[in-house]
């Protein structure tokens, strides 16, 4: 991360750039660098004319790329699959739809299913914009809303997907300028141009283990200031505040078990026998997720008297619907009302339930003082927002440079996130990944999940784009390409547009220019093209606002609590999931050994 400041600062202030231009690193160097900066070989194997969508298009699509896996000794090569995390998933749905398979090839054990990074990063992003961005916060400045409006990004909405493009350069723009601001407080910079104070001129004349001396210190102490701690020691440990028995949050197939209590279950009613922790050769004919569901069993859900009174028993239901604040549906006899006097129009069961019904909340009877404030909610957000900025871009720089370990240790941290963000489905494909490349796959396929993660079209160092990026843009030249039989066309047409953008040719040069992979487009006509132009206008626009400079009681209108941590609020919960995640991958390895 402080490479990365570095290179901002370097970029955006001048006397930074001026002086320090040899202390810039422009990429981060490892292992295998000489290789990523190779041009890729694409081979295009066609088009599946199947729903990938589903589960028995996900096996058809395996069926087929079995038929390109090297075998030996009779049995399939494993080799990785990349793809976003639909096509994983449905990966996964495939493998265990043939776990009976009688041998390897039955059992699609010759693709394994890996997540990529491009639309994750796309899911970070929109995570980071529920939390920083909302349309009411247009006149605080210095929200992602009020430099949305500043510099015309008028695409831009809540939803990501709608212009991925134009929200990843916005939140680039704030991250960038932010970090500039950073600096300038910390070094005493007037302005982007000026020197910062107190600087001694032996510096800028010294010798280049001085002047990196200070560039680094510098680097060092903006990330010091914008860093949020993970405290690891409490995800380590289960304080049993969940559920003893929850299921994983993957779709339901037939090897499940209900919970004896119905409806009355608070756990999910229903759960895979892994999750569970059943032994499918020996169900139990009376079975209850937990002792708090063994004693709700013979509960009624409605009326105040929680007995079953049968179907000839009339009942009366609450107007206030599935907001009512009571059982919702009660037998006329509990609630003391008759033939005779039922009542006309809207019933309310309680007082409370009226409120309900107009959806106010329930005011308390007693005003209680509001604490005095003891924090800078302005700056918390100004921090967050610069954070979160880095850590998208630090992401994007480890698939630029195709650094296979630093992205696994981002999918480490993301891990936690998916994890706090109620993200089930991106929680169990970052598990299997780590899973993958720390001991659960053999060696050489573990190697390559973890260094051949990205595609390099064009050739030269830093310019690697994540696998399922580049499927992105050939789904969408191939659906170009298909489009112009309007309508009309057969397979022969669908595999001929296929082989059109096989070769890869002069189209995809177009749209894989290096100014489009190393800077975003403008495409507004009324916004510059230059973000250099744009940070230091940010810059010049918000440095008197004193982002960065504590004060306690400010706070924009619109995020009046601001607070962001990256800890999970149920942090006992965690290694609970982990295990019962290595569980169902051991139950699956038990699977592959017994056939060997």
């Amino acid at each position: 991360m402080e490479i990365i400041v570095g290179r901002i600062i370097g970029r955006h202030l001048k006397w930074f750039s001026d002086n320090f231009s040899d202390c810039i690193i422009p990429h981060v160097v490892h292992d295998h660098s000489a290789e990523s900066a190779h041009r890729s070989v694409l081979v295009n194997l066609g088009v599946f004319d199947v729903n990938p969508s589903s589960t028995q298009g996900a096996i058809t699509i395996y069926e087929n790329l079995q038929r390109y896996v090297p075998s030996i000794a009779g049995n399939p090569y494993t080799t990785a699959v990349f793809g976003d995390g639909l096509s994983c998933e449905r990966g996964n749905d495939a493998h265990r739809a043939r776990a009976n398979g009688l041998n390897p090839w039955d059992r699609l054990e010759g693709c394994e299913p890996s997540a990529q990074e491009f639309h994750k990063e796309m899911l970070l992003l929109q995570d980071y914009y529920d939390l920083l961005f909302k349309g009411s916060s247009a006149a605080d400045r210095g929200t992602l809303v009020h430099l949305k409006n500043l510099f015309n990004f008028r695409t831009v909405k809540s939803d990501v997907s709608d212009n991925f493009t134009h929200a990843w350069e916005l939140m680039c723009l704030a991250t960038e300028g932010f970090v500039c601001l950073l600096t300038m407080q910390i070094t005493e910079m007037e302005d982007a141009d000026s020197e910062p104070a107190n600087i001694e001129t032996t510096l800028v004349n010294g010798d280049f283990e001085q002047r990196n001396q200070y560039f680094t210190d510098v680097c060092s102490t903006v990330v010091q200031r914008l860093w949020h701690t993970l405290n690891t020691n409490a995800l380590t440990v289960d304080d049993g505040t969940g559920p003893p028995v929850f299921c994983c949050g993957e779709d339901l197939d037939d090897d499940t078990i209900a919970c004896s209590a119905g409806t009355n279950c608070t756990h999910g009613e229903v759960f895979h026998y892994m999750c569970a922790d059943i032994d499918p050769n020996n169900l139990p004919e009376n079975w209850h997720c937990s002792e708090e569901c063994r004693n709700r069993t013979n509960l009624y859900a409605f009326c105040y008297c929680r007995q079953n009174l049968g179907n000839d028993e009339p009942m009366i239901g609450c107007a206030a619907g599935s907001a009512c604040t009571n059982r919702e549906w009660y037998h006329m006899k509990c609630v003391h009302i008759n033939s005779e006097n039922v009542p006309k129009g809207d019933w309310f069961c309680h007082d409370a339930c009226k409120t309900a019904k107009r959806g106010k909340r329930k005011r308390g009877k007693k005003s209680v003082d509001k604490p005095e404030q003891v924090s800078d909610h302005i700056y918390n957000y100004s921090r967050s927002m610069a954070w979160l900025g880095l850590n998208l871009l630090c992401r994007r720089d480890a698939v630029r440079e195709a650094d296979g370990n630093a992205m696994i240790t981002h999918w480490k941290l993301d891990l936690v996130h998916f994890f706090a963000s109620k993200h089930p489905k991106y929680l169990i494909l970052a598990h299997r990944l780590l899973a993958s490349v720390h001991g659960w796959l053999p060696e050489k396929l573990r190697e390559d999940i973890i260094h051949n993660r990205t595609v390099n079209y064009g050739g030269g160092i830093g310019r690697n784009l994540p696998m399922d990026f580049m499927n992105e843009i050939l789904n969408r030249l191939f659906k170009e390409l298909l489009s112009c039989a309007k309508g009309q066309y057969t397979n022969a047409t669908i595999q001929r547009c296929s082989q059109i953008i096989g070769p890869l040719g002069e189209a995809l040069d177009t749209v894989f220019d290096s100014q489009v992979v190393e800077n975003e487009l403008y495409r507004h006509r009324r916004r510059s093209g230059n973000r250099d132009e744009n940070v230091k206008q940010l810059i010049s626009f918000l440095q008197n606002d004193k982002l960065f400079a504590f004060t306690v009681g400010r706070n924009h209108k619109a995020f009046p609590d601001f607070q962001f941590s990256e800890n999970p609020r149920n942090p006992g919960q965690f290694q609970p999931k982990m295990i019962q995640l290595s569980k169902k991958l051991d139950k699956r390895r038990r699977v592959i050994l017994n056939d060997d």
